[in-house]
């Protein structure tokens, strides 16, 4: 066998034991979670849900001000940014309820599925969370801009 197909077929090898062993890992975590999720998802979900509480808060303050009177052009960029960031945040949120395993028969094996769906979807979820760090961003701008 020459060099170059040596290397291309170990580097394959230590491809699959990478993905292996990442599998595994997640599914130990998954598998000995209490609400069968990674530790990770659940930062995520924590932190989407703080947000979604924080949006829910500005909308009603918002919606209340704009209620009274007529809402200046600040508001109503805070209030194009909240509806965004709930949009997001909503499809985060059902992004991260399908990995979770729902506990019952076969639950070693659910939890091998869900890892490996976890990473399948991981592009996905961090592009979500990249989207909402970025309009949480622009709420934050706003917000300083208006105090000021």
């Amino acid at each position: 066998m020459d060099p170059l197909t040596a290397l291309s077929l170990a580097s394959s090898v230590i491809q699959i034991v990478d993905f292996s062993s990442k599998i595994i890992s997640k599914s130990y975590q998954i598998y000995g979670s209490a609400d069968g999720i990674t530790g990770d998802t659940a930062d995520i979900r924590t932190v989407t849900k703080h947000l979604k509480s924080i949006h829910d808060d500005l909308a009603t303050r918002l919606q209340q001000r704009s209620s009274s009177g007529t809402l200046d052009e600040d508001e109503k960029a805070l209030v194009t940014i909240c509806e965004e960031c709930r949009l997001i945040g909503e499809d985060l949120l059902k992004c991260l309820r399908t990995l979770e395993v729902t506990w019952g028969r076969f639950e070693k094996w659910k939890s091998v599925w869900k890892a490996f769906e976890s990473m399948w979807k991981k592009g996905d979820l961090d592009a979500l969370a990249a989207k909402l760090g970025k309009f949480q961003q622009q709420l934050n701008n706003r917000l300083l801009l208006s105090i000021w």
